[in-house]
């Protein structure tokens, strides 16, 4: 299975497994790279705006499937 085909699959998938595989995902990430965590945790917490995507960018950016 390609990515492109993986991500389909995560399109029908309902919001509560959506959340799962993203903890999971998540997880892996963070058990090969122990640094991961406090990278994302500092992109979260950065509020300045031009470092941000707004959802209507990535509605426009993603095909539709």
């Amino acid at each position: 299975m390609g990515l492109t085909e993986l991500k389909r699959e995560v399109d029908r998938l309902a919001d509560q497994d959506q959340r799962e595989l993203l903890v999971y995902l998540s997880h892996q990430r963070q058990l090969k790279d122990p640094a991961y965590l406090n990278h994302l945790t500092e992109m979260l917490d950065d509020s300045s705006e031009e470092r941000w995507v707004s959802f209507e960018s990535i509605k426009k950016n993603t095909p539709e499937s």
